[in-house]
Parts: structure tokens; sequence; C-alpha cells
């Protein structure tokens, strides 16, 4: 800022004009009375200068919204981005007000699309759905790219209030016209949004060949923040199909690329989802410690969504554990979260999180189960977030031993192996065991698989004469 600025605003701030105040940034900020405010308007109006202050405003706006546009990684640099823009959301929507009284549609096309990142992660769906789609009603004129974006971000808006249908209507048409631009790098982004779509829906086939495609682009331009993503993408594609091994594979690979590229949000989207795949295979202790990991990365960078998934995924691990009570309240909360920022659990997740609801409700009994979703849905954020430390802390507790011994440690199975082999023993097929333990039928046919290799047999009759002998049921 020129000496003569600051100079300037000192003067005003000794007279009580203007108000100083420290930014969320440590920053100053100035602020003024809104019968101050008034009067300068009325002397700007009067110098002349009104329209020419009003555009380097807008200026202002777009240079600091097109900044991490297209960045998929929410590392420190990016991170400070939106923590700016909160901290200027009041400035962009005047200069978004402006634009679109003033009737400038390109340029009002062009700063609604660069902010879509900012509403998305910071959990303003409605806003921006709003801004997007008054931008969009006479931008049929605007070069392709900026309308492109601006589509983008509408799909992915829709996408997150889980309006899948509009998302993909969306993201076609922006990648349609990327395409025709010849824009090869930005055309990967709505290809790989237009996957994870379809993932969303559990239309796991058609997602595939997409990220694939994505990914293939990603590695060919050697873009590892996008790597990473797709990597991720394409794990939840094999987990959503069964294929347990290769989500965890990916997964680990792409946390590995988010840890290179010290990227918080990208870090707990894989944890979290590797979380799932530990719950997937009964293993709560490593669940514990990747949930336990992945708060702090979620209270630094994540939305009230991301923050809902969190929630659900710890109580998918209590429910794997036992604690069907908590599980209930922490799934209450989560689903509070999401309703109230306006977010939908996608697939493969949904499907976990509803399974492990559904064994909840049975262990509590539907009268119980409701009231205690029902007393999560009003917890206070801080309360909520304690309940679900506490859950975690819970489930990394030893099972205690049980009589006749542990399985776990008689044989080298796990907790929820030996719940799989007491179905086994008494005559369950493994749909009726995937029934039983509201798990995916393919988890259920790996966990016998597992099963039978560490018992040394090769039948299910066989694992069961063990089991007899050994007294390990």
């Amino acid at each position: 800022m020129p000496p003569s600025v600051l100079e300037g605003l000192a003067s005003l701030v000794d007279n009580s004009l203007v108000r100083q105040a420290e930014g969320s940034d440590g920053q100053p900020r100035y602020m003024m009375l809104e019968t101050v405010r008034e009067y300068g308007l009325e002397q700007l109006e009067a110098s002349g200068e009104a329209n020419d202050v009003r555009q380097r405003h807008v200026d202002w706006c777009l240079d600091l919204a097109d900044l991490n546009w297209g960045t998929v990684v929410l590392g420190p640099v990016r991170a400070a981005w939106l923590d700016q823009l909160t901290a200027e959301h009041d400035n962009l929507r005047a200069a978004l007000a402006r634009l679109e009284l003033e009737g400038d549609v390109e340029t009002g096309l062009r700063l609604a699309g660069s902010l879509s990142p900012f509403w998305v992660f910071r959990g303003h769906l409605s806003e921006g759905s709003a801004w997007l789609q008054q931008a969009l009603l006479g931008g049929g004129s605007a070069p392709a790219p900026v309308r492109a974006r601006a589509l983008f971000g509408l799909g992915r808006i829709a996408h997150q209030q889980g309006d899948y249908e509009r998302a993909t209507e969306l993201l076609r048409e922006c990648l349609s016209l990327f395409r025709e631009a010849g824009d090869q790098r930005s055309s990967m982004i709505p290809l790989l949004r237009l996957g994870t779509t379809a993932t969303a829906q559990g239309l796991y086939e058609r997602a595939e060949p997409l990220v694939e495609e994505a990914l293939a682009m990603a590695q060919e331009s050697e873009q590892v923040d996008w790597i990473a993503l797709g990597q991720n993408e394409l794990a939840l594609v094999a987990l959503g199909q069964g294929n347990v091994a290769r989500a965890e594979a990916l997964l680990t690979e792409s946390l590995a690329l988010h840890r290179q590229l010290d990227d918080p949000w990208g870090t707990a989207n894989c944890l979290d989802a590797l979380g799932l795949v530990d719950c997937e295979r009964g293993e709560a202790a490593r669940a514990v410690a990747r949930y336990g990991e992945s708060l702090a990365l979620r209270r630094a960078v994540a939305g009230p969504g991301g923050i809902a998934e969190w929630l659900a995924g710890v109580a998918t691990v209590a429910m794997g554990c036992g604690q069907a009570k908590p599980a209930a309240r922490l799934f209450g909360a989560a689903r509070a979260l999401g309703d109230r920022a306006g977010f939908v659990f996608s697939m493969p997740q949904r499907a976990i999180y509803e399974r492990a609801e559904a064994a909840a409700r049975v262990a509590l009994g539907d009268a119980e189960f409701i009231a205690a979703q029902d007393a999560g849905r009003v917890l206070p954020f801080e309360d909520t977030v304690a309940e679900a430390t506490d859950a975690l802390a819970a489930a990394a507790r030893p099972v205690p031993a049980q009589r006749g011994g542990s399985v776990a440690a008689g044989a080298g199975l796990t907790p929820r192996e030996e719940e799989i082999l007491r179905l086994l023993v008494s005559g369950r097929s493994n749909p009726e065991i995937a029934e039983a333990l509201y798990i995916s039928r393919a988890t259920a046919r790996t966990h016998v698989s597992n099963i039978l290799a560490k018992l040394g047999v090769g039948s299910r009759t066989e694992a069961a004469d063990v089991a007899h002998r050994q007294h390990l049921v």
C-alpha cells in the first residue's frame, strides 16, 4: 500500500472516521460507520471518479478470484487464498452485484466461475448456485472458456447438493466447450468430475473409463495434483465394486502424493476413505488411527460437508466396535450438519454408512435408535466432535477376551473375522453373512477367504470343524 494511502488511513482512524481491526490473518482491516460510508459514496459520485473506482474494485476481485481456479491441491497457499476470500466475501458480493446491475455478463461469468471453489470448500452452496445461475442466464455470447468455467462451477455445486442429473448435464456442456476451445488441460477437469458424479450414483461401470481417461491425461502432462485426485476417485470406484484390495492400493498411492504436495484436504479424504476400507475389513484399530489423524486436517480446511463425512465415518467405526448408541448419535449429527450445508453423501461411502446405520437400528430397536439420532442432530458442533473423539478412543481399546480364548489371539483372526466365523459355523451362506452384518457380499466373501487361509483349511466345512475342535466359537 503506497505511503500516501497509509497516511490518509491513519488520519481517518485518528479522527474516528474509520475503525481499524485485526483480520483473521492478523493483518489490519479498515471499516467505517454506515453514515460515514454513505457520505463517502456521495462525495465519490460528485467527484466523477465513481466508475473508475468501481472498475478498479472489480479488477481487484477478479485478480484475487483467478489465483487458484483449476488447482486441485488445497495446500497452505490455496488455504490462505480461501481464507482471504472469506475475509473479502462482502467485497466479492458487491462486485458481483455491480456487474449484474451494469449488465456486464462476461465479467460476471468470469468472476462467478472463478469463485466456485470458494463456494464449494467453504459451504456456500446455495449462494454460489444462485450467482452462477444468474450469470449464466444471459451469458450465451461469452467466450467458451469463460462460460465453461461457470458451467463447471454450477455442475460441481449441483453434485455436492446431490442433483446428479443436473450436474452431469452441466459438466458435459462444460467439457464440450473446453474441447471446442482446444483446452486439453481444462478438459480433464470436467471429465474427472463426470466420473466422480457417476461414482456418486453407484454407476461404477460408467465412472471407471471416465476417471481412467482423466487420470491418463494427468499422468501424460505430469500434473501430480490431478494424478493424486484421479487415483483417489478410481479407488472409490474399486471400493464400490467390492475390490477392497485395489481400493487400498490406489488410496495408499494417492495419500503419499497428497502428503508430498502438503495438501491437508486431499490427505484427509484419503485417510477417511482408507478408514472405510479398514471398516470393511473389520480392522478397527487402523480405522481409528486414520480418522484420528484426519480430524485436525478437516478442521483446518474442510467445510461442513467434509466434517459431516468425517463424523459419518467415525460413526461407522463405532458401530463396527459395537457402540450402537454413540454411532446413532453421530450419524444424527453428521446428517444434520450435511443438511444445513445442503451437502449429500455420495456412493460408495453412503452405502457403507447406511449399512452401519441399519445395524445400529437393529441393535437398539427403532425407538431408542430414533431418540439417539435425534439427540445427535441438536448437539452443538464442539460437543459433536468431542463425542466422536470419545467414540474413537473407545474403539481403540482392546476387546476383552472371551471365555475359551480370543479368536484373534488364538488363530490370528480379527474381531470382525471372529464374528463372521461364528456365522459361518452356524451354516450361514456368504449372502446371509453380508445381510446379517450389513456389509457387501464381496466383502463377506473376502472375509471368509481370509478366515479359511488363516485356519489352514480349504472349505467352510473344514473351518467349522477346526473352530469346534479348537473352541474358537
